[in-house]
């Protein structure tokens, strides 16, 4: 049991980076940006507006390259299909399946809240994140942009492939 939960931990973890050339607007600089890490946010945003986490500069003038960034982030992903929907609508089913077996009162709401909920929460955020262990190369190593309104953008750091997941 341990090793499944360390695993699961493992898969639902986001790797942060950014490996793809923006141009800084102060010095004209085209590159790579340098990458010092991430900045958790919990914010929500709707539509395409970007979210970049990454704390990217200029690795030429020191510039704050998140503008850029989400820049870029919008132009890349504009076109990438949303996957994962799927899962989300069968999430939502199963709710509204146990809500329908909770009001007829098939199952007592303790019970149906604890026995069945935490199992099937589990289950579906594995397999949503479980998506990003595939892809065509046979070694994916996908990497977290950012956030287009609610859904994460990847970008396999071994071929390059994108992926949009809600």
């Amino acid at each position: 049991m341990r090793s499944f939960f360390k695993k699961y931990r493992k898969i639902i973890q986001h790797k942060h980076g950014w490996e793809i050339e923006l141009q800084c607007s102060k010095c004209n600089h085209r590159a790579i940006p340098k990458y010092n890490g991430w900045i958790p946010g919990y914010s929500k945003s709707f539509g395409n507006t970007p979210r970049i986490y990454a704390k990217l500069q200029c690795p030429q003038c020191e510039n704050d390259l998140k503008n850029e960034a989400g820049n870029k982030l919008v132009g890349l992903f504009q076109n990438i299909r949303t996957a994962n929907k799927r899962i989300t609508i069968m999430f939502i089913g199963l709710i509204l399946f146990i809500t329908i077996l909770i009001l007829l009162r098939i199952i007592p709401p303790p019970f149906a809240i604890g026995l069945l909920l935490a199992p099937m929460i589990i289950y579906f955020s594995y397999k949503s994140a479980a998506v990003l262990q595939k892809c065509d190369c046979n070694t994916p190593h996908y990497i977290f942009m950012g956030m287009l309104g609610r859904t994460c953008c990847y970008r396999c750091s071994t071929c390059g492939k994108l992926k949009r997941l809600r």
